[in-house]
């Protein structure tokens, strides 16, 4: 080097690459050693300039200070740049320069000041200053001999001034001095090489040591990439293990396979990572292995774990030191989950394909007929119990394999001659062709009178499906139906002959009840209306009474009749539930009233407030539950109550319940309760009344409307009995509710704005004086006719305002004479027509009114309802 630091002075020479790294750990060790060298600089100098400050002028030593505090400074400044910059890999050859012209400028710094201040005649100051260039020196020595150059410079450049001073003295003394610092100068420059060689040989130690770790771990790394490498080609990764069988090394392709790192599996047991879920058997003949050190062959386990459960497969051979003793386990793994579903697929595949053959082979031997398959090479291949017994004689053939056409001919002289005809060996023929190329079926008949139907079908594979049927048992079994089928259309015809006979009945039954019923009621009504003693007028309450009782029986026995027949339908229209409950209890309010009975209504704030269903249905069940809360509720009250819950976004379910605080129902009697003719005690018959009818028909009604019904009772305690509905809610503007619709009263309709001249067709007496009184009393004037020909006759000749017309009369009927009517010309041919019907099963109104009429009303005819019908046909 050009600074006289020349490596190869000490041995032998260095590469390139190693005099960069030398002069890199000189550069470095010269910079890190920085702080001290200017403190050592700094404290010297302060204790200098303290020891001369009254020898030497003060200016000088002022000033001297000032060019130690600037080099100071600007060295740590250096220093400081030198810190904060990246430390470099490579140095050049200036930085060695810069180092050798800053000792330098210091051993100047300090030869000037020894031979500024050196006192010539104080031999104690002078042996002070050798003293200081000693340590300054000695300090040198330390700090820069990783570069000779620098440190020979600083101690050459400090101590050539005072020796030379010394000199100059030329007292013995100072001579001796000046000698002794010139062997300590040349003693220190030694150390210096000295030190400086033992610098460059331990650098080149360390660098050795660096490459061969270098080296080393480059080694390490490519034995590490082998395994990888050989661990990706075999699709899993290597492991060791200790002496206890703790996992110590593994290729990183574990964490591909499994989802954790190799560091997760170091020391653990394999039990630790996740217990293998094997046989135990398997697992302890494994622990036996292990614990023998023996080596194992693929092992195979499934592994629960952080990374989920997949199954390993594992092989692994002991290590033996040289001494034999066992220092664990070296093996491989690898993932064989995908290996293992495969394998359990196909098996679990197999055993599917066995199921489904074992359920052929059941399902072909529990089939109707004989079965029987052919191969493409025309041989038997399978075949059923049946079709076996269908070839009697030919079991040790069928075993064989035998092909069909051999099978044919061996059971061809067993056909009739029907089948076969004159011609045998012709049908044969015919026959195989027909067997070659499948068709529609064919029927063939045995000697022994047999008869088969027999269907063949191609398979994929070219073979020939046979279905053999033995139709002579079929022909009996439809001989069978069709005498089975006879009797049914016989039994069907008799039951509905019987229904219409019930229906004709109920029909006659119904007129001639309601007919005179209508007289009763009608005039006890009017009866009422005239002037009564007190006991008079409670035997006509009584008479009115007893024919309501009898009309509520005679209604409850049609209703059962209806819903029995499936005649009765349910009328779908938007109503306020709110409303349908108000109109019920508002029939019943006077009965609790004079009951002394508080009854309450609750309505469910979630209640739609439209429903589409039958409100008059509706009403009578409630009408049925609050009658007989009245019947059996002496004191207390009776609630009638409301719920809904939504089933989707349309239907809902609406609940109602009626609550008495009444006598109460065993249970044993309740699960009888809605049974037809049924009430909780026959002793309520005698003492409430009703006949058990009721109830059973509100079941019916609920289970019509979608819904439920049921009682919660308590002996003693009260009652409730409650029914829900399905429906779909409707819009609220839809429904016009009672108390916003238009009513139109008898009194503000034109039947009430003047007396009318009213026709009555009808042939009953009574009938005719009821209508008569109920006419007079509301103010109109009445003709009477007693048929259809003769309510003709009389429009012909006058104008009547309206026109009631019974339904059944002699020579002529309702219907008739309305057609007749409405085939009058003028004014006379559109007169309103109000038919009166005493037939409650008959049609609906639709029947009347394709007649031409334009109203109907049943009897018992009330007065209410004549007036109301009659205004809603003149307001029309």
């Amino acid at each position: 080097m050009a600074t006289g630091d020349a490596f190869d002075t000490y041995g032998t020479a260095p590469s390139p690459a190693e005099s960069d790294e030398l002069r890199l750990q000189q550069v470095r060790t010269f910079v890190r050693q920085t702080p001290q060298g200017v403190v050592g600089i700094v404290v010297n100098s302060i204790l200098c300039c303290a020891v001369f400050w009254s020898v030497a002028p003060k200016s000088l030593l002022i000033g001297w200070l000032c060019l130690v505090a600037a080099f100071s400074l600007s060295r740590l400044l250096k220093y400081r740049r030198n810190v904060r910059r990246p430390r470099p890999k490579k140095v050049p050859i200036r930085a060695i320069r810069k180092a050798v012209l800053w000792s330098a400028l210091g051993g100047a710094l300090w030869g000037a000041f020894f031979a500024l201040i050196f006192p010539p005649d104080l031999i104690l100051h002078q042996t002070f200053l050798c003293f200081v260039a000693g340590g300054m020196m000695a300090g040198a020595a330390a700090t820069l001999y990783v570069i000779p150059s620098a440190s020979s410079a600083f101690v050459v450049l400090t101590v050539a001034p005072l020796v030379a001073r010394l000199a100059l003295v030329g007292e013995p003394m100072q001579c001796v001095m000046a000698i002794m610092m010139l062997a300590f100068m040349a003693v220190l420059l030694a150390g210096i090489r000295n030190a400086h060689r033992s610098f460059v040989e331990t650098t080149r130690v360390k660098m050795d040591n660096a490459r061969l770790v270098s080296e080393a771990e480059a080694a390490q790394a490519l034995t590490e990439q082998r395994l990888e490498d050989m661990a990706e080609a075999l699709g899993g990764w290597m492991w060791e293990t200790d002496e206890n069988l703790r996992f110590t090394y593994m290729t990183r392709s574990v964490e591909r396979l499994v989802g954790v790192p190799p560091e997760w599996h170091y020391g653990k047991t394999r039990s630790e990572i996740g217990m293998p879920e094997v046989a135990s058997q398997a697992w302890a003949e494994h622990l036996d292995e292990l614990a023998a050190h023996k080596p194992f062959h693929e092992f195979q386990f499934k592994r629960t774990g952080p990374d989920g459960t997949k199954w390993m497969r594992t092989t692994g051979i002991p290590v033996i030191d040289e001494q034999g003793r066992f220092k664990g386990y070296r093996g491989a793994a690898k993932d064989v989950t995908v290996e293992v579903l495969a394998q359990q697929q196909e098996e679990a595949a197999r055993a599917e394909a066995a199921r489904a053959h074992a359920l052929l082979a059941d399902a072909i031997e529990r089939a109707e007929g004989g079965i029987a398959l052919f191969d493409k090479n025309d041989k038997l291949v399978l075949y059923n119990k049946k079709y076996y017994d269908q070839h009697p004689g030919h079991g040790a053939l069928l075993e064989s394999g035998v092909t069909f056409e051999a099978l044919l001919r061996t059971r061809l002289p067993l056909l009739d001659d029907e089948t076969i005809g004159p011609y045998p060996e012709q049908w044969a023929k015919w026959r195989l062709e027909r067997h070659r190329n499948p068709g529609k079926p064919i029927e063939v008949r045995t000697k022994d009178g047999g008869a088969y139907r027999i269907s063949e079908s191609r398979t994929k594979e070219g073979g020939v499906v046979i279905v053999v049927m033995d139709i002579a048992d079929l022909n009996k079994q439809a001989m069978q139906l069709a005498e089975l089928a006879d009797k049914y259309a016989r039994e069907k015809a008799n039951a509905e002959a019987a229904n219409r006979s019930k229906s004709d009945f109920l029909a006659t039954m119904s007129h001639e009840i309601r007919t005179p019923l209508n007289g009763v009621l009608g005039m006890a009504g009017i009866l009422l209306d005239t002037p009564l003693s007190k006991e008079q007028r409670d035997y006509a309450l009584m008479i009115k009474r007893s024919g309501q009782t009898l009309l509520s029986l005679l209604n409850d026995i049609l209703d059962l009749s209806k819903i029995e027949a499936g005649k009765l339908e349910l009328e779908a229209a938007s109503c306020d539930p709110r409303q349908v409950v108000q109109e019920a209890v508002d029939l019943w309010s006077a009965a609790a009233a004079e009951k002394n009975l508080d009854l309450v209504i609750e309505i469910d704030p979630l209640l739609p407030p439209s429903i589409t269903g039958d409100p008059g249905r509706i009403r009578q069940v409630l009408y049925n539950f609050i009658s007989n809360a009245l019947k059996f509720t002496e004191r207390g009250s009776i609630r009638v109550c409301t719920k809904s819950r939504a089933l989707d976004e349309q239907a809902t379910e609406i609940r109602f319940e009626v609550t008495d605080t009444g006598i109460g129902i065993p249970a044993e009697m309740r699960s009888r309760l809605f049974e037809k003719f049924t009430q909780a005690d026959a002793s309520t018959t005698r003492r409430f009344g009703g006949t058990g009818l009721g109830l059973a028909i509100c079941k019916q009604l609920s289970e019509m409307m979608g819904g439920e019904i049921g009682v919660e009772s308590t002996v003693g305690e009260g009652s409730t009995f409650w029914f829900t509905i399905v429906s779909s809610s409707v819009p609220a503007a839809t429904v016009q509710r009672r108390s916003e619709a238009p009513t139109v009263a008898p009194t503000a309709s034109r039947a009430g704005a003047r007396r009318l001249r009213v026709l009555v067709a009808e042939d009953n007496h009574v009938n005719q004086a009821v209508l008569r009184a109920m006419l007079a009393n509301a103010g109109h004037q009445t003709d009477m006719v007693g048929n259809g020909m003769e309510a003709v006759a009389a429009l012909r000749t006058f104008p009547y305002d309206i026109v009631l017309m019974d339904v059944q009369m002699p020579e002529m009927d309702g219907f008739e004479a309305a057609r007749a009517i409405r085939n009058l010309p003028g004014p006379p041919g559109c007169t309103p027509i109000i038919a009166i019907t005493a037939n409650a099963v008959g049609s609906g109104r639709d029947v009347y009114l394709e007649a031409g009429m334009n109203d109907h009303i049943a009897k018992p005819i009330d007065p209410a309802e004549l007036s109301a019908a009659i205004g809603r046909c003149l307001d029309a």
